[in-house]
């Protein structure tokens, strides 16, 4: 696969690293997987997508954070697979991460976070721009104190959007355009 990774301001207050189609920072062996089907079209896409993204923004004394990353791999069943991988006992701190102190950076994504994450994704038209596959959701990170339910549905919209992009048409352009449209 190939490497590359962006870090960038997101928007004024906050920043964002994208990881494209490099082995999961991050990964974890999950406790649980929660998992949804979506009827779709068989998938235009023929090759194996990976996206991360590690994200803070700074708004007004919050300081929400949050690490997702996804593989989308395509088939042609008819049938959308969403998986989330979670884990409530994460003891693994992350050191070099975006958030801010004094917050602590766990890897894994409790319950309650992968749960926003698949109802966020089943419940957005991703099926539609992806077509038939599974998106497994297998490589996190979240603040003791920073993360939420709401953080996580950002990124999960962010990371599925980015897993549209084709790796030989992505463009900074892209880019800017999906965050501006998450915001």
């Amino acid at each position: 696969m190939r490497y590359s990774v962006i870090e960038a301001p997101f928007h004024k207050p906050g920043t964002i690293r994208i990881w494209f189609d490099e082995a999961k920072p991050y990964d974890f062996a999950p406790g649980r997987v929660v998992k949804f089907e979506i009827a779709t079209q068989p998938s235009a896409i023929r090759r194996e997508r990976r996206v991360t993204v590690e994200l803070v923004l700074r708004r007004a004394g919050l300081f929400p954070y949050g690490l997702l990353g996804a593989a989308f791999i395509p088939n042609v069943s008819n049938v959308l697979q969403i998986e989330v991988n979670c884990d409530s006992q994460t003891d693994v701190m992350v050191l070099n991460s975006l958030a801010l102190q004094p917050d602590t950076v766990l890897i894994g994504l409790p319950y309650e976070y992968a749960q926003a994450v698949l109802n966020s994704v089943a419940h957005s038209d991703i099926s539609e721009q992806l077509g038939s596959g599974l998106i497994r959701f297998d490589c996190a990170a979240h603040g003791e104190v920073g993360s939420s339910s709401s953080a996580f549905v950002r990124l999960s919209l962010i990371v599925t959007q980015l897993l549209t992009l084709d790796v030989t048409e992505r463009s900074y352009n892209d880019i800017a355009s999906i965050l501006t449209q998450i915001e």
